[in-house]
């Protein structure tokens, strides 16, 4: 028969369509059914006979690909198929049933189309009767609006409306060969499509798609009885669901408050519910149906646990996007480290200032009394300072831990312990990365980028990856020696910093060493009992500005992880501070424009682990080896000293 016969019968289908059949069905124009079709050249179908013309070419095509004529039932469920103006979809249907899974595929696409009373191996089954019982219809779930929840679905489908419009309308049409008047059913379409979404089901003309929906229609339809005798069937659970989810969403105004309103959501059309969600939710419900049956007080609050759920575990699909590399709970970078880090780094350089040593002179002092300070306010803070000197930090314990944190030098720092000899050098580069991006930028806007001037790009130039990456470096290196202790003692010796400066600030202690400001008394009780001289300025400075630079870094982690926009307009208002600070602090450390350039180049990054090592009894036995091993996890190379000096003590 000629492709032109069944662009009669099928209008609706593609020329390749009507191709494919002429040639399966070469000898179909000797059906006396068609007869008239093939002779009736370029008149048109009425209805009827375009409706029975299908009929029979569906019936062909199953013959001709199973290899068998169909049964009587299987038949008429053809032809009732054909007749409700399905014809179209059902070849459609059965083709790619054939190609996906042959003979097999075919024929359950075939039976997939009985409606749920009467099926393929026997005599139809009886319709039990409406139970007054059975829980009412809610009018209200007519106004529901399913959407896509746009997870762990391919991307085409997720981005584009109308991938989405053709999926529901092909799943909507193979419901409606079975005899589903979906416009009736709005939570049996739903469940349906939620089900297959669920299940990986993404393409509506898949030929397997027509067995899913079979076996999820059943399973809805099937007839259920509670454990107080009521009738029901798992359309009419869901119905009951989407009642609760509307209700609660409604009663959150569309505000989004409570469990629901994340689950469930009005607009100006309806309520919307995720076609997934709608799925997960009644398929938990369904599972306790007889410990919580509908109608029960506790039914809207097993609704929610099984949202509460839902929101819990994404639903699956397995495809070929890499998923985020990141984690929630990121232990690379600990923003509450990198904080208690940027105190102690204040604490150290103010210990490098002698404010507290130079306290401590002045309590002894005031103890063998040898200042003119009587009993006023002065001489009783004198005298609580000394009195509770067991509540404060030592010397040497404060050593080890600036050590541990900062690699500083002449502490006693056990074998178990590697010292942090990275510090100084990341905070250079870092600080100095900083300074020389703002330059280039600064060239680039003035002379223009690209145009052969001096500010434009030139090999090696830094760029804002050049400073993220060395922001990551050094937050991973605090990140990691932040952990334990590094909280406390940097609240105690915060404390400390303030009553030393509380002390030192008193005019009785001022007049009696002739000062007239806190650094002054340092540096005159470091002249006249201490016998040194340090440099406050620099120290200070380097306090303030360390201290406010490595703030920046805690209060904002994910630029240093990622890579969307610039660096500096990442930072936002903490620009800056960065700025200003990494400037004071390069300027007092003698960093000159010179040697800018060379101390801000790119180098490989360095392997920081994320968490401290375990150490136990074996780490005291084993020291120097798990202390040269942490130097080489971290980038460095152990020197001949450093190995004479571990394997000796």
């Amino acid at each position: 028969m000629k492709p032109d016969v069944f662009s009669k019968l099928f209008p609706g289908l593609d020329p390749r369509t009507h191709d494919r059949i002429a040639h399966l069905l070469p000898g179909l124009g000797s059906d006396p059914s068609l007869r008239d079709v093939a002779q009736s050249h370029g008149s048109p179908l009425d209805a009827d006979e375009r409706r029975n013309g299908q009929a029979v070419v569906l019936a062909h095509i199953y013959a001709t690909m199973v290899g068998s004529e169909p049964d009587d039932v299987r038949r008429e469920a053809l032809r009732e198929v054909a007749l409700r103006g399905s014809g179209e979809h059902a070849a459609v249907v059965l083709l790619h049933a054939f190609d996906a899974s042959g003979a097999d595929g075919l024929r359950a696409a075939v039976d997939s189309l009985l409606t749920p009373d009467r099926g393929a191996e026997g005599p139809s089954r009886p319709t039990s009767p409406p139970d007054s019982n059975q829980p009412p219809r809610k009018d209200s779930v007519m106004a529901i609006v399913f959407t896509f929840d746009l997870r762990n679905i391919p991307r085409d489908l997720a981005t584009k409306p109308e991938k989405q419009t053709a999926y529901v309308n092909g799943i909507k049409a193979v419901l409606e060969l079975r005899g589903t008047e979906t416009d009736k059913h709005p939570e049996l379409v739903g469940a349906v499509i939620g089900s297959l979404l669920r299940s990986g089901q993404f393409d509506p003309n898949s030929g397997s798609i027509p067995l899913f929906v079979q076996k999820i229609t059943e399973n809805l339809l099937i007839q259920r009885t509670s454990p107080t005798g009521t009738h029901f069937t798992g359309e009419q659970v869901y119905q009951a669901i989407a009642a609760v989810m509307q209700k609660n969403a409604t009663s959150t105004n569309g505000h989004g408050h409570g469990t629901s309103a994340a689950a469930a959501s009005t607009n100006g059309s309806g309520t919307q519910i995720s076609y997934q969600l709608f799925s997960f939710v009644g398929e938990e419900v369904l599972k306790t149906i007889d410990r919580v049956p509908l109608g029960d007080p506790n039914f809207p609050a097993r609704v929610q646990s099984a949202i509460l759920d839902y929101a819990s575990g994404a639903v699956g699909y397995e495809d070929l996007d890499l998923p985020s590399l990141e984690t929630d709970t990121d232990t690379e970078i600990v923003p509450e480290n990198i904080q208690a880090c940027g105190m102690m780094y204040a604490a150290y350089q103010l210990e490098m200032a002698k404010l507290i040593p130079v306290l401590d002179m002045i309590s002894d002092l005031y103890d063998d009394g040898l200042i003119p300070i009587v009993y006023d306010d002065a001489g009783q803070a004198l005298d609580d300072y000394r009195f509770n000197e067991y509540q404060r930090i030592s010397a040497a314990k404060r050593a080890f831990h600036f050590a541990r944190l900062f690699g500083m030098k002449g502490a006693d720092v056990p074998k178990t312990v590697q010292p942090n000899t990275q510090f100084d050098t990341l905070l250079m580069r870092f600080a100095s990365t900083v300074a020389e991006y703002e330059r280039v930028r600064d060239l680039a806007q003035t002379w223009g980028q690209g145009n052969g001037g001096p500010g434009g790009a030139r090999p090696g130039a830094i760029t804002s990856e050049h400073v993220r990456k060395s922001g990551r470096e050094l937050a991973a290196n605090l990140s990691l020696y932040g952990w334990g202790s590094a909280h406390t003692v940097a609240r105690r010796l915060n404390q400390h910093i303030k009553q030393a400066l509380n002390i030192l600030g008193m005019t009785q202690v001022q007049q009696a060493f002739g000062a007239s400001n806190v650094w002054h008394v340092v540096e005159r009780v470091c002249q006249q009992e201490l016998r040194v001289t340090p440099n406050i300025v620099k120290y200070r400075t380097m306090a303030d500005a360390g201290k406010k630079i490595v703030d920046v870094i805690a209060r904002n982690p994910q630029v240093w992880k990622s890579a969307d926009k610039d660096v500096f307009e990442a930072l936002g208002p903490d620009k800056d501070i960065l700025l200003g600070n990494a400037r004071y602090w390069l300027t007092v450390n003698g960093v000159t424009d010179s040697s800018l350039d060379q101390l801000s180049q790119n180098v490989d990054m360095v392997n920081v682990p994320s968490l401290p090592t375990m150490g136990g009894a074996s780490a005291s036995s084993n020291g120097a080896l798990n202390q040269i091993r942490s130097m080489i996890s971290a980038g460095q190379t152990p020197s001949l000293d450093q190995l004479q000096h571990l394997l000796v003590n």
